[in-house]
């Protein structure tokens, strides 16, 4: 079996996070893509396919495609927690948050 990369393994964690759940969410009675992808194993998935039932359409894995164009930047992404972790960026989502209109 091929050893992961860094970009792979952040993939498949992105691709697994629960992103929580809302009354109003259409996923409830048939699950959300995050629930449904927990027993999924991304790597053994083909990269690829074509189907022409009337129409030629060829369609990407989103895995094997974002691993194909990205790449995980370690100190990009340490930046950006510790830009996230500033007191007034907490802050600022605080306030947008007090100001969302509620939910129901």
């Amino acid at each position: 079996m091929k050893k992961l990369t860094k970009t792979e393994k952040v993939l498949l964690e992105m691709l697994k996070e629960n992103t929580g759940e809302h009354f109003l969410d259409s996923g409830g009675a048939y699950g959300r893509h995050w629930q449904s992808n927990q027993g999924v194993d991304f790597t053994k998935r083909k990269e690829g396919w074509w189907s022409w039932p009337g129409e030629l359409s060829a369609t990407k894995d989103l895995f094997h495609w974002l691993s194909q164009i990205l790449e995980y930047d370690a100190e990009g992404n340490r930046k950006f927690q510790a830009f996230c972790r500033r007191k007034a960026n907490r802050l600022h989502a605080q306030q947008a948050q007090k100001k969302a209109p509620p939910c129901g």
